[in-house]
């Protein structure tokens, strides 16, 4: 079983790779500077498009979510109503919580059928 973990943070975007079977790291990545004045690398669809995942292959994607407000308290399978309470809750994390939806946002859209699982610093 294959497992990413993205941590899209406020201009940093952070990549693991886990065979979940033999507890192996397969790849670890990290851009920083994302969005800043001289960077190459302006958004996070930009920075996870770079780093070439072959989205196909993951059984599970794991997203870092700063705020979870008091609706989280557990890592959460993401759904449209989870996505809009997250979002909800950026006045809580305006540094934070943007990156981390963009982050998952991208996600889907390459790996729509893989569960996408958002674990909050908050829970």
């Amino acid at each position: 079983m294959k497992i990413a973990v993205i941590n899209s943070g406020s201009s940093s975007l952070k990549f693991k790779l886990f065979d979940m079977d033999t507890k192996e790291v397969l790849d670890s990545k990290l851009i920083e500077h994302i969005g800043e004045k001289n960077s190459k690398i302006q958004t996070h669809h930009e920075a996870l498009e770079s780093l070439n995942i072959d989205f196909s292959s993951l059984d599970a994607i794991g997203h870092r979510v700063v705020h979870g407000g008091e609706d989280f308290h557990m890592p959460t399978l993401v759904d449209d109503e989870v996505l809009k309470k997250i979002k909800a809750l950026i006045p809580l994390a305006p540094l934070h919580n943007p990156a981390n939806i963009e982050g998952i946002e991208v996600a889907c859209g390459y790996a729509p059928d893989t569960p996408q699982i958002a674990v909050f610093d908050t829970s």
